[in-house]
């Protein structure tokens, strides 16, 4: 019975996780962990106690609990020995789900970045600032340029004395009205 239970939990949980479109939380450090790999930057004399530790983190996925779970019915149910379950789980989780999330992962785009990402970042001044601090700046945001009306944060005498190409850096970001306050260097 606890086979069976196992088995149907398993299978219930990962359809369900699989249609509606959730995955366990290690998506980014999968891709992270292979590019420094693939790079030749391993974690040097802390790689094996790391990778114990990313396995039990790991464990703490839902989607590898399911597979877990389904593994360990499915085997019980085949043998009827705990021990042989607990394997079969643990080797189907391995042999058979993670390659098919590290598959499926090759797959996925790093996510778009908006304004509200563009705190603390330069941006160049492209037009001359009037008496209340208000002028273009551009500022870099996925790779593109976009323009941006910007008020100085600074309290300056003269904000006219901002030059057109001079660096700022952004303080602050309103998205809704596509402004942001600037600074000098």
């Amino acid at each position: 019975m606890i086979y069976q239970s196992l088995f149907t939990i398993g299978l219930l949980g990962i359809l369900v996780m699989s249609l509606s479109g959730l995955r366990g939380g290690r998506g980014g450090r999968v891709r992270g962990r292979g590019r420094a790999h693939a790079r030749g930057r391993g974690r040097g004399k802390g790689a094996v106690g790391g990778s114990l530790l990313d396995a039990l983190v790991g464990l703490l996925s839902p989607m590898n609990l399911f597979a877990i779970c389904l593994g360990a019915g499915a085997v019980g149910m085949l043998t009827g020995r705990w021990w042989w379950a607990l394997l079969g789980g643990i080797v189907f989780w391995k042999l058979i789900v993670e390659p098919l999330e590290q598959l499926v992962m090759r797959f996925a785009s790093e996510p778009a970045q908006n304004l509200e990402g563009a705190r603390a970042t330069e941006a160049i001044v492209q037009s001359r600032f009037d008496s209340q601090g208000q002028g273009m700046v551009s500022i870099t945001v996925d790779g593109q340029l976009r323009r941006v009306l910007a008020t100085l944060a600074e309290t300056e005498e003269n904000p006219r004395s901002l030059q057109v190409g001079e660096r700022v850096v952004v303080v602050d970001v309103d998205p809704r009205r596509n402004t942001c306050r600037i600074a000098r260097l």
